[in-house]
């Protein structure tokens, strides 16, 4: 690492953390990465409004104990009401923390826990995006940046440790983050935050970037 001539990644703060923990002294070139990375129009993916009863809460977007799915379901045990359901994929990683999470999901918090444990295509994955209106992802580093980027650019509530690169990343952008610690954890993002959020990242999160960036990639020196 420490004697790459580039070094390529979406968030300046984890091209920092290369150079404190490995020494890196290559290039950056800042990149989008994968087309995960693009927004995504919420009229494009269901262009017909959503009806639902229940407040639909995302936690983490795998199996890995990164996720650090028990101190998340626990908080939101003693935050929840009936009207919540909480939707954890399962589909890869860690199959032993897949059965501990699933059996604490349920025990916690019955029929309205619901493990995803199979693999979905791009574009069903971003229907059940669309359906979601908090997502937790309460990893201690950069994890799930195209779970968050999707759910940023269909107006979403999105919740990270403030702690991480990530966070930094998108509040640097002026999109409205939230903490595991919010006092109104389970009550969707209003509408004004949401539009803002996704004006940033309908702007920022392009294909022309995704493009442009890879271009300065290859032709780099």
């Amino acid at each position: 690492i420490r004697n790459m001539h580039t070094i390529t990644t979406t968030i300046l703060g984890d091209y920092k953390l290369a150079k404190k923990w490995y020494g890196a002294k290559g290039e950056f070139i800042q990149n989008l990465m994968y087309k995960s990375h693009v927004y995504r129009n919420i009229d494009e993916i269901l262009p017909n409004e959503i009806s639902k009863e229940s407040t639909n809460i995302q936690v983490g977007n795998s199996s890995d104990p990164a996720n650090n799915h028990m101190e998340v379901l626990s908080t939101l045990s003693k935050h929840e009401h009936s009207s919540c359901k909480i939707f954890c994929p399962l589909s890869y990683g860690s199959d032993i923390h897949k059965k501990n999470v699933i059996q604490i999901g349920k025990e916690l918090f019955g029929n309205r826990f619901h493990p995803m444990t199979d693999l979905m295509s791009f574009d069903d994955y971003n229907k059940y995006l669309a359906s979601i209106d908090i997502a937790i992802f309460h990893h201690d580093r950069q994890q799930a940046m195209g779970n968050v980027i999707g759910l940023i650019s269909l107006g979403k509530k999105v919740v990270l440790k403030d702690s991480i690169s990530s966070y930094e990343f998108f509040t640097d952008l002026g999109i409205i983050v939230y903490t595991l610690d919010d006092d109104d954890l389970l009550k969707p993002i209003d509408a004004s935050s949401a539009q803002s959020n996704i004006i940033i990242a309908r702007n920022y999160f392009t294909l022309e970037r995704l493009k442009r960036n890879w271009a300065e990639v290859f032709n780099a020196k």
